[in-house]
Protein backbone atom coordinates (compact mmCIF):
# COMPACT_ATOMS: atom_id res chain seq x y z
CA UNK A 1 0.00 0.00 0.00
CA UNK A 2 1.37 3.40 -1.02
CA UNK A 3 -0.21 6.52 0.47
CA UNK A 4 0.55 10.09 -0.53
CA UNK A 5 0.26 12.42 2.46
CA UNK A 6 -0.86 15.69 0.87
CA UNK A 7 -0.12 18.30 3.55
CA UNK A 8 -0.65 22.05 3.52
CA UNK A 9 1.85 22.51 6.35
CA UNK A 10 4.80 24.90 6.58
CA UNK A 11 5.64 24.95 10.29
CA UNK A 12 9.21 25.80 11.26
CA UNK A 13 9.50 22.40 12.95
CA UNK A 14 7.94 19.01 12.21
CA UNK A 15 6.14 18.98 15.55
CA UNK A 16 3.95 16.20 16.85
CA UNK A 17 1.85 16.12 13.67
CA UNK A 18 4.67 15.10 11.34
CA UNK A 19 6.10 12.71 13.91
CA UNK A 20 2.82 10.79 13.94
CA UNK A 21 3.16 10.38 10.16
CA UNK A 22 6.78 9.25 10.50
CA UNK A 23 5.65 6.55 12.94
CA UNK A 24 2.86 5.55 10.55
CA UNK A 25 5.39 5.28 7.72
CA UNK A 26 7.67 3.00 9.75
CA UNK A 27 4.73 0.74 10.56
CA UNK A 28 3.53 0.59 6.95
CA UNK A 29 7.02 -0.33 5.75
CA UNK A 30 6.95 -3.42 7.97
CA UNK A 31 4.18 -4.79 5.74
CA UNK A 32 5.63 -3.58 2.44
CA UNK A 33 3.81 -0.24 2.27
CA UNK A 34 5.11 3.32 2.46
CA UNK A 35 4.24 6.98 2.60
CA UNK A 36 5.28 9.67 0.17
CA UNK A 37 4.75 13.36 0.85
CA UNK A 38 3.38 16.31 -1.09
CA UNK A 39 4.01 19.71 0.52
CA UNK A 40 3.45 23.37 -0.41
CA UNK A 41 5.94 25.18 -2.61
CA UNK A 42 7.77 26.83 0.30
CA UNK A 43 8.55 23.47 1.88
CA UNK A 44 11.90 23.15 0.07
CA UNK A 45 13.40 25.80 2.38
CA UNK A 46 12.53 24.07 5.66
CA UNK A 47 15.37 22.29 7.41
CA UNK A 48 13.24 19.39 8.64
CA UNK A 49 11.92 18.80 5.12
CA UNK A 50 15.46 18.77 3.74
CA UNK A 51 16.35 16.24 6.43
CA UNK A 52 13.40 14.07 5.33
CA UNK A 53 14.79 14.05 1.81
CA UNK A 54 18.32 13.26 3.01
CA UNK A 55 16.90 10.27 4.90
CA UNK A 56 15.45 8.89 1.67
CA UNK A 57 11.82 9.99 1.93
CA UNK A 58 10.07 10.85 -1.31
CA UNK A 59 8.93 14.46 -1.02
CA UNK A 60 7.21 16.45 -3.77
CA UNK A 61 6.25 20.13 -3.80
CA UNK A 62 3.30 21.94 -5.32
CA UNK A 63 4.13 24.51 -7.98
CA UNK A 64 1.39 26.94 -6.96
CA UNK A 65 -0.07 26.89 -10.51
CA UNK A 66 -3.43 25.13 -10.79
CA UNK A 67 -2.92 23.18 -14.05
CA UNK A 68 0.72 22.32 -13.29
CA UNK A 69 -0.30 21.00 -9.87
CA UNK A 70 -2.92 18.71 -11.40
CA UNK A 71 -0.36 17.23 -13.79
CA UNK A 72 2.07 16.90 -10.87
CA UNK A 73 -0.53 15.02 -8.84
CA UNK A 74 -1.25 12.72 -11.76
CA UNK A 75 2.47 12.02 -12.23
CA UNK A 76 2.93 11.28 -8.52
CA UNK A 77 0.05 8.81 -8.58
CA UNK A 78 1.30 6.99 -11.69
CA UNK A 79 5.03 6.95 -10.88
CA UNK A 80 4.48 5.63 -7.36
CA UNK A 81 1.37 3.46 -7.91
CA UNK A 82 -0.36 5.48 -5.19
CA UNK A 83 -3.41 3.82 -3.65
CA UNK A 84 -4.67 6.71 -1.51
CA UNK A 85 -4.12 10.45 -1.24
CA UNK A 86 -4.56 11.50 2.39
CA UNK A 87 -5.03 15.27 2.72
CA UNK A 88 -4.32 17.36 5.83
CA UNK A 89 -5.02 21.07 6.52
CA UNK A 90 -6.28 21.47 2.94
CA UNK A 91 -8.14 24.54 1.69
CA UNK A 92 -10.79 24.90 -0.99
CA UNK A 93 -8.07 25.75 -3.56
CA UNK A 94 -6.50 22.35 -2.94
CA UNK A 95 -9.89 20.61 -2.90
CA UNK A 96 -10.31 21.95 -6.43
CA UNK A 97 -7.08 20.31 -7.60
CA UNK A 98 -8.20 16.93 -6.26
CA UNK A 99 -11.69 17.48 -7.69
CA UNK A 100 -10.15 17.67 -11.18
CA UNK A 101 -7.67 14.86 -10.50
CA UNK A 102 -10.51 12.48 -9.57
CA UNK A 103 -11.99 13.02 -13.04
CA UNK A 104 -8.82 12.15 -14.94
CA UNK A 105 -7.27 9.57 -12.63
CA UNK A 106 -8.61 6.66 -10.58
CA UNK A 107 -7.50 7.37 -7.02
CA UNK A 108 -9.00 7.08 -3.54
CA UNK A 109 -8.88 10.20 -1.38
CA UNK A 110 -9.28 11.12 2.30
CA UNK A 111 -9.62 14.60 3.78
CA UNK A 112 -8.42 14.75 7.40
CA UNK A 113 -9.81 17.70 9.36
CA UNK A 114 -7.67 19.01 12.22
CA UNK A 115 -9.83 22.07 12.93
CA UNK A 116 -13.45 23.10 12.65
CA UNK A 117 -15.22 24.02 9.44
CA UNK A 118 -17.03 27.32 9.18
CA UNK A 119 -20.77 26.77 9.08
CA UNK A 120 -23.33 28.71 7.10
CA UNK A 121 -25.05 28.93 3.75
CA UNK A 122 -22.94 31.54 1.97
CA UNK A 123 -21.93 30.94 -1.64
CA UNK A 124 -18.33 30.48 -0.58
CA UNK A 125 -19.23 27.74 1.91
CA UNK A 126 -21.56 26.01 -0.57
CA UNK A 127 -18.77 25.93 -3.17
CA UNK A 128 -16.33 24.59 -0.56
CA UNK A 129 -18.74 21.82 0.44
CA UNK A 130 -19.42 20.90 -3.20
CA UNK A 131 -15.71 20.58 -3.96
CA UNK A 132 -15.13 18.66 -0.75
CA UNK A 133 -17.95 16.17 -1.37
CA UNK A 134 -16.76 15.49 -4.91
CA UNK A 135 -13.00 15.48 -4.30
CA UNK A 136 -12.92 12.98 -1.41
CA UNK A 137 -14.11 9.47 -0.76
CA UNK A 138 -13.84 9.84 3.00
CA UNK A 139 -13.70 12.53 5.68
CA UNK A 140 -11.89 12.01 8.97
CA UNK A 141 -12.05 14.32 11.98
CA UNK A 142 -9.30 14.56 14.60
CA UNK A 143 -11.85 13.89 17.34
CA UNK A 144 -15.54 13.44 18.04
CA UNK A 145 -16.31 17.16 18.17
CA UNK A 146 -14.73 17.76 14.75
CA UNK A 147 -16.68 14.77 13.42
CA UNK A 148 -19.93 16.36 14.66
CA UNK A 149 -18.88 19.62 13.01
CA UNK A 150 -18.46 17.80 9.68
CA UNK A 151 -22.04 16.57 9.95
CA UNK A 152 -23.25 20.06 10.87
CA UNK A 153 -21.42 21.39 7.82
CA UNK A 154 -23.63 19.13 5.70
CA UNK A 155 -21.07 16.56 4.59
CA UNK A 156 -22.24 13.04 3.74
CA UNK A 157 -22.55 11.12 7.02
CA UNK A 158 -21.68 7.87 5.28
CA UNK A 159 -18.26 9.28 4.41
CA UNK A 160 -17.51 10.75 7.85
CA UNK A 161 -15.54 9.20 10.71
CA UNK A 162 -13.02 10.28 13.31
CA UNK A 163 -9.73 9.13 14.78
CA UNK A 164 -8.69 10.84 17.99
CA UNK A 165 -5.37 12.68 17.85
CA UNK A 166 -2.38 10.99 19.43
CA UNK A 167 0.92 12.17 20.84
CA UNK A 168 4.46 10.94 20.37
CA UNK A 169 5.29 11.13 24.06
CA UNK A 170 8.89 10.01 23.52
CA UNK A 171 9.82 13.47 22.21
CA UNK A 172 8.81 14.95 25.57
CA UNK A 173 10.96 12.63 27.70
CA UNK A 174 13.81 15.12 27.91
CA UNK A 175 15.53 16.67 30.91
CA UNK A 176 17.33 20.02 30.86
CA UNK A 177 20.33 21.24 32.84
CA UNK A 178 18.83 24.69 33.24
CA UNK A 179 15.09 25.41 33.44
CA UNK A 180 13.33 28.08 31.42
CA UNK A 181 12.53 30.02 34.60
CA UNK A 182 16.23 30.00 35.54
CA UNK A 183 17.26 31.11 32.06
CA UNK A 184 14.83 34.04 32.16
CA UNK A 185 15.58 34.76 35.84
CA UNK A 186 11.93 34.24 36.75
CA UNK A 187 12.36 31.69 39.55
CA UNK A 188 10.16 33.72 41.92
CA UNK A 189 7.47 34.48 39.33
CA UNK A 190 4.28 32.56 38.51
CA UNK A 191 5.05 31.87 34.87
CA UNK A 192 2.27 31.12 32.41
CA UNK A 193 2.57 29.95 28.83
CA UNK A 194 0.29 30.43 25.84
CA UNK A 195 0.72 29.62 22.14
CA UNK A 196 0.13 32.84 20.24
CA UNK A 197 0.71 32.43 16.52
CA UNK A 198 -3.09 32.41 16.00
CA UNK A 199 -3.57 35.44 18.23
CA UNK A 200 -7.36 35.74 18.42
CA UNK A 201 -8.36 32.11 17.88
CA UNK A 202 -6.07 31.07 20.74
CA UNK A 203 -7.45 33.84 22.98
CA UNK A 204 -4.13 35.58 23.59
CA UNK A 205 -5.93 38.91 23.94
CA UNK A 206 -8.18 37.38 26.62
CA UNK A 207 -5.16 36.02 28.51
CA UNK A 208 -3.37 39.40 28.53
CA UNK A 209 -6.51 41.23 29.64
CA UNK A 210 -7.06 38.70 32.44
CA UNK A 211 -3.48 38.85 33.72
CA UNK A 212 -3.18 42.65 33.42
CA UNK A 213 -5.06 43.27 36.67
CA UNK A 214 -3.14 40.64 38.66
CA UNK A 215 0.35 40.67 37.14
CA UNK A 216 1.87 42.78 39.92
CA UNK A 217 -0.15 41.57 42.92
CA UNK A 218 0.28 37.89 42.06
CA UNK A 219 3.68 38.20 40.40
CA UNK A 220 2.56 36.71 37.08
CA UNK A 221 4.63 36.57 33.89
CA UNK A 222 3.13 35.51 30.56
CA UNK A 223 5.23 33.81 27.89
CA UNK A 224 3.76 33.93 24.39
CA UNK A 225 5.30 31.46 21.95
CA UNK A 226 4.75 32.55 18.36
CA UNK A 227 6.39 32.59 14.94
CA UNK A 228 5.04 36.06 14.07
CA UNK A 229 6.46 38.26 16.82
CA UNK A 230 5.95 41.57 15.00
CA UNK A 231 2.26 40.86 14.42
CA UNK A 232 1.68 39.78 18.02
CA UNK A 233 3.46 42.84 19.45
CA UNK A 234 1.44 45.06 17.10
CA UNK A 235 -1.84 43.49 18.27
CA UNK A 236 -0.86 43.85 21.93
CA UNK A 237 -0.01 47.53 21.44
CA UNK A 238 -3.26 48.06 19.56
CA UNK A 239 -5.16 46.61 22.51
CA UNK A 240 -3.16 47.99 25.46
CA UNK A 241 -1.10 50.86 24.06
CA UNK A 242 2.18 49.20 25.08
CA UNK A 243 3.53 45.68 25.38
CA UNK A 244 3.58 45.07 29.18
CA UNK A 245 6.91 44.29 30.81
CA UNK A 246 5.48 41.05 32.22
CA UNK A 247 4.86 39.74 28.68
CA UNK A 248 7.74 37.86 27.04
CA UNK A 249 7.55 36.88 23.36
CA UNK A 250 9.34 33.58 22.77
CA UNK A 251 10.32 31.90 19.48
CA UNK A 252 8.96 28.48 18.50
CA UNK A 253 11.16 25.51 19.35
CA UNK A 254 11.19 21.86 18.41
CA UNK A 255 12.03 21.15 22.06
CA UNK A 256 8.51 22.01 23.22
CA UNK A 257 9.09 20.16 26.50
CA UNK A 258 11.52 22.92 27.49
CA UNK A 259 8.64 25.39 27.50
CA UNK A 260 6.05 23.12 29.11
CA UNK A 261 8.38 21.91 31.88
CA UNK A 262 9.66 25.40 32.57
CA UNK A 263 6.36 27.10 33.46
CA UNK A 264 3.74 26.86 36.20
CA UNK A 265 0.55 26.98 34.12
CA UNK A 266 -0.33 26.44 30.46
CA UNK A 267 -3.22 28.60 29.22
CA UNK A 268 -5.57 27.64 26.40
CA UNK A 269 -8.46 30.16 26.46
CA UNK A 270 -9.22 29.43 22.81
CA UNK A 271 -12.30 30.72 21.05
CA UNK A 272 -12.20 27.79 18.63
CA UNK A 273 -10.23 24.56 18.75
CA UNK A 274 -10.17 21.00 17.53
CA UNK A 275 -8.27 18.63 19.78
CA UNK A 276 -5.07 20.53 20.39
CA UNK A 277 -1.84 18.60 20.87
CA UNK A 278 -0.55 21.32 23.21
CA UNK A 279 -2.91 20.55 26.10
CA UNK A 280 -1.99 16.88 26.07
CA UNK A 281 1.73 17.67 25.79
CA UNK A 282 1.60 20.15 28.67
CA UNK A 283 -0.11 17.66 30.97
CA UNK A 284 2.37 14.94 30.05
CA UNK A 285 5.17 17.35 31.01
CA UNK A 286 3.61 17.83 34.44
CA UNK A 287 2.14 21.29 33.93
CA UNK A 288 -1.25 22.51 35.15
CA UNK A 289 -3.54 23.60 32.32
CA UNK A 290 -6.47 25.97 32.10
CA UNK A 291 -8.63 25.68 29.01
CA UNK A 292 -11.76 27.33 27.69
CA UNK A 293 -14.96 25.35 28.08
CA UNK A 294 -15.83 25.03 24.41
CA UNK A 295 -17.86 22.15 22.95
CA UNK A 296 -15.20 21.43 20.37
CA UNK A 297 -12.70 20.19 22.95
CA UNK A 298 -12.89 16.39 23.05
CA UNK A 299 -11.97 16.20 26.70
CA UNK A 300 -13.27 13.93 29.40
CA UNK A 301 -10.54 14.50 31.97
CA UNK A 302 -11.36 13.25 35.48
CA UNK A 303 -10.49 16.65 36.97
CA UNK A 304 -9.54 19.92 35.30
CA UNK A 305 -9.78 23.71 35.47
CA UNK A 306 -11.89 25.38 32.77
CA UNK A 307 -12.91 28.94 32.06
CA UNK A 308 -15.74 30.26 29.94
CA UNK A 309 -14.73 31.24 26.38
CA UNK A 310 -14.24 34.94 25.64
CA UNK A 311 -14.65 35.73 29.35
CA UNK A 312 -11.86 37.68 31.07
CA UNK A 313 -13.36 37.41 34.58
CA UNK A 314 -13.80 33.65 34.27
CA UNK A 315 -10.18 33.20 33.20
CA UNK A 316 -9.02 35.42 36.08
CA UNK A 317 -10.97 33.25 38.52
CA UNK A 318 -9.41 30.08 37.09
CA UNK A 319 -5.89 31.52 37.32
CA UNK A 320 -6.44 32.59 40.94
CA UNK A 321 -7.82 29.16 41.79
CA UNK A 322 -4.83 27.35 40.29
CA UNK A 323 -2.27 29.67 41.88
CA UNK A 324 -3.92 29.12 45.28
CA UNK A 325 -3.18 25.38 45.06
CA UNK A 326 -0.10 24.02 46.77
CA UNK A 327 2.65 22.36 44.75
CA UNK A 328 1.48 18.98 46.08
CA UNK A 329 -2.15 19.65 45.07
CA UNK A 330 -1.15 20.66 41.54
CA UNK A 331 1.06 17.60 41.21
CA UNK A 332 -1.76 15.27 42.29
CA UNK A 333 -4.15 16.78 39.73
CA UNK A 334 -1.66 16.56 36.88
CA UNK A 335 -0.71 12.98 37.75
CA UNK A 336 -4.37 11.93 37.52
CA UNK A 337 -4.74 13.77 34.20
CA UNK A 338 -1.54 12.17 32.91
CA UNK A 339 -2.85 8.66 33.61
CA UNK A 340 -5.91 9.52 31.55
CA UNK A 341 -4.02 10.86 28.52
CA UNK A 342 -1.60 7.94 28.48
CA UNK A 343 -4.58 5.59 28.30
CA UNK A 344 -6.47 7.55 25.64
CA UNK A 345 -3.98 9.24 23.30
CA UNK A 346 -1.69 6.36 22.40
CA UNK A 347 0.25 6.81 19.16
CA UNK A 348 0.24 3.04 18.61
CA UNK A 349 -3.58 3.00 18.66
CA UNK A 350 -3.73 6.00 16.28
CA UNK A 351 -1.45 4.23 13.80
CA UNK A 352 -3.60 1.09 13.95
CA UNK A 353 -6.78 3.11 13.35
CA UNK A 354 -5.31 4.99 10.39
CA UNK A 355 -4.05 1.76 8.84
CA UNK A 356 -7.51 0.25 9.23
CA UNK A 357 -9.07 3.32 7.61
CA UNK A 358 -6.75 2.85 4.63
CA UNK A 359 -7.58 -0.87 4.35
CA UNK A 360 -11.32 -0.23 4.56
CA UNK A 361 -11.15 2.41 1.84
CA UNK A 362 -9.07 0.25 -0.50
CA UNK A 363 -11.67 -2.48 -0.30
CA UNK A 364 -14.35 -0.14 -1.64
CA UNK A 365 -14.76 -0.02 -5.44
CA UNK A 366 -13.52 3.08 -7.23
Amino acid sequence: MVVCEFIDYLALYPGNFMRTLFRLDRTLKQSGGSLIYLLPKGGQKLGWVQKMQEEGNKVYFLTGAFVKDIFLLRRIVKENSVDIIHGHFLTAKLYARLFVLKRICKIRTICHFHNLNRLGASLRIRVRNFLCENAFDQFCGCGEAVYKNLLEAGLNKGKCSYITNAIDFTRLDISFEKSLKEELELEKSNVMLILGTHYYRKGVDIAIQAIKDMADDMNVTLLIVCSNKEFVVKEIKKQFGVCPSWVHIMPPSDDVAYYYKGVDVFLSPSRSEGLTYALIEAIYCGTMVIRSNIETQDWKLPIEEVCEPDDVISLQDSIKKVLALSVEERKAIVEEQKRYILANYSLELWVQDVQQMYLNLIQKPL
